[in-house]
């Protein structure tokens, strides 16, 4: 019987991890979304929790509002103030080394006044 309850505990196991699995993680930003409640990350403004969004590009872009571009404070790690999509709106974006950091349809490109790199 011990191999029996083993085998058992075992399937149990697997099919949590598959019905997890199949949940999907909250993306972080710069990941796909088609809505706020898609992405993972927050921000901070002082001492104030600033939501996520969804900003509407391709694929939707998961992101945290900010003030000051070029800036990663105030950004999730790993993300960084732009002007972003366009105009006046300045948003946190993914930080990218080269082009395979970014997720295809987006490019990384420089930010204005740093020498780092954002997908966009």
């Amino acid at each position: 019987m011990p191999n029996m309850r083993s085998t058992i505990v075992h399937t149990l196991a697997l099919c949590l991890a598959l019905v997890l699995g199949a949940c999907g993680a909250a993306a972080h930003v710069g990941g796909t979304c088609s809505s706020a409640s898609d992405c993972a990350q927050t921000g901070q403004d002082g001492g104030t929790v600033v939501p996520a969004v969804c900003l509407n590009t391709p694929g939707g872009y998961c992101s945290v509002p900010c003030s000051t571009p070029g800036s990663t404070a105030g950004c999730p790690s790993g993300s960084i103030c732009a002007v972003y999509p366009s105009g006046s709106s300045t948003n946190c974006i993914h930080i990218c080394m080269n082009q395979s950091d970014c997720r295809s349809g987006y490019n990384c490109n420089g930010i204005t006044g740093t020498n780092i790199k954002g997908c966009q």
